[in-house]
């Protein structure tokens, strides 16, 4: 996803809306050639599955809950 189209996404929030976010840039990996980042962050932005971080915020919120 490009910066551009995120802030777009987040435009359309209140403001003062709690979210939670998460991102990663090309210099948090390791690539055999920058040429490749642009393909390798649309596929893990419309490929991955994310549903396993949804999970896992969600075991965080649960047991935070119960403290």
């Amino acid at each position: 996803m490009k910066v551009k189209d995120a802030i777009k996404l987040l435009e359309a929030n209140d403001p003062e809306q709690d979210i939670i976010i998460a991102w990663w840039d090309e210099a948090s990996f390791t690539l055999p050639s920058s040429d490749e980042w642009p393909i390798l962050a649309d596929a893990a932005t419309e490929d991955m599955d994310w549903s396993g971080a949804q999970e896992d915020i969600q075991a965080l919120i649960d047991y935070r809950s119960k403290y």
